[in-house]
């Protein structure tokens, strides 16, 4: 007869995050890391545990480190010897017994120098990575999305395949897709987007994105199935630019339109700011207004400069130069007073950023070229933008022309006029101190402007 009684397993092994670390010599004990608040599920990467922050303290330097899945790499790079170490991947090496891998943020690696954390910070510097920085990062999908466009051939396929790559978003269109034919049609996903429209198609995927990083929640369906979003009115500033540069016959949209998505990006965070709304999106105008004239004026004068290296460029990065004031005021209340009163008194600039440094800890212009490096597709313009003001910081760099062309270009939309004059005065209003070690012929720039409408 047949022996019924089932076999004995194995005893179940402890998953490896319960696993005791191997004992270490005295001298080897590392200080107990110190937990941080987990990361959101949409920082998973690969499907697996939620990433978590720990911070190992030695002194008074402090190290914020990320741990993600076990096949990441940092970029397109393997892990270092000392990387490796710390995941504890490296036999008999001081570490972690942990087989995740080790992802150290750029902004952490600035703390972890040995006297950062003795410097206060403004209260407006961390809120502004408390309240901004996490809804201004832009997905996978929208990343994609932009890229596509970037391409002067981009096509149904290429748009369709970022779709295909995630359920949610592919699920999304054709339900949107079918709220417009008003019934449900077999039809592929390429034939879906040529016929919504390969820039309503971009539209569509990047406002529901915001509206889902910046609330929190899935955009709903009305009742008769329709999105309860407009893409269009989301999207107005990234809309805006991109039919300017169209209508001009001017090139690269594609970064114009990413430019103009910061706009939408602060302008849905403004409109959630009870008894500030109506002012915030005044000001988020005014500040469009000027950067486009700064932009319009930089597309024309860069014609007088024979060998410039970033013309792809210059447009967005005068659009974006005076974000980092939106973002001030979003998070500090009396910024827009401060604003009105600079104003009022028609204060020089030097004056307005040393009050306004005074006043607030940092300058605007911080914060522009903190947005350029969160959004991602601006990081090669970062350091001009946050340079602006002071070009002549960045004479040993390849970023010294494209700072100095944003902050002409300012200049000269700040005091627009009209001259034929070598000895007007206006001339000196446009090239500053600031601009001393910038070669450019003043009279050409003359003759460019004199052929401008007035802006």
């Amino acid at each position: 007869m047949t022996n019924s009684t089932p076999p004995k397993l194995p005893p179940k092994k402890k998953p490896p995050s319960e696993v005791a670390p191997p004992l270490l010599k005295p001298a080897q004990q590392p200080v107990a890391p110190k937990i941080i608040k987990p990361q959101t599920a949409n920082n998973q990467i690969g499907g697996g545990t939620a990433p978590f922050k720990v911070t190992l303290s030695k002194g008074s330097v402090k190290s914020g480190l990320v741990f993600n899945d076990p096949e990441r790499k940092i970029g397109n790079k393997p892990l270092s010897d000392a990387a490796k170490a710390l995941a504890g991947k490296v036999p008999g090496k001081l570490g972690i017994n942990d087989e995740r891998v080790l992802e150290i943020p750029p902004e952490e690696k600035a703390f972890a120098i040995p006297g950062i954390r003795d410097v206060v910070m403004p209260k407006i510097f961390g809120d502004f990575f408390d309240k901004i920085v996490p809804k201004l990062t832009l997905p996978s999908t929208s990343r994609a999305i932009l890229e596509a466009f970037s391409n002067i051939d981009v096509t149904a396929e290429r748009v369709g395949n970022v779709l295909q790559n995630n359920a949610y978003y592919e699920y999304t269109f054709f339900r949107f897709l079918e709220s417009l034919l008003k019934e449900q049609r077999t039809m592929s996903l390429e034939k879906g987007i040529v016929l919504v429209g390969m820039q309503n198609a971009r539209n569509l995927i990047i406002a529901v994105q915001m509206y889902r990083s910046i609330t929190g929640k899935h955009p709903g369906w009305d009742k008769d199935q329709k999105l309860v979003i407009v893409p269009k009115e989301i999207l107005k500033y990234a809309i805006k630019t991109e039919e300017f540069i169209t209508s001009s016959k001017g090139q690269y949209s594609d970064t114009a339109y990413a430019a103009g998505l910061v706009f939408d990006f602060l302008a849905f965070i403004a409109s959630g700011i009870e008894g500030l709304k109506s002012r915030l999106l005044d000001y988020i105008e005014l500040v469009y207004k000027h950067s486009l004239r700064s932009a319009v004026v930089a597309v024309e004068v860069v014609n007088t400069l024979p060998n410039f290296g970033f013309h792809k460029y210059l447009f967005s990065s005068c659009l974006l130069h005076d974000v980092g004031k939106i973002v001030m005021a979003i998070l500090d209340e009396n910024y827009l007073g401060f604003i009105a009163e600079q104003r009022k008194h028609e204060c020089p600039r030097a004056v307005r950023q040393f009050i306004e440094k005074e006043a607030f800890g940092l300058e605007h212009q911080i914060f522009s070229g903190l947005i350029c490096h969160y959004l991602g597709v601006f990081r090669p313009v970062e350091k001009a933008v946050t340079f602006h003001h002071n070009p002549f910081l960045l004479r040993r760099s390849n970023s010294f022309q494209l700072a100095s062309m944003v902050c002409l270009a300012t200049n000269i939309a700040n005091n627009f006029k009209k001259t034929d004059k070598a000895d007007d005065p206006v001339l000196k209003a446009w090239k500053g101190i600031e601009l001393r070690d910038f070669n450019i012929d003043l009279r050409s720039v003359m003759a460019v402007i004199n052929k401008l409408p007035q802006i």
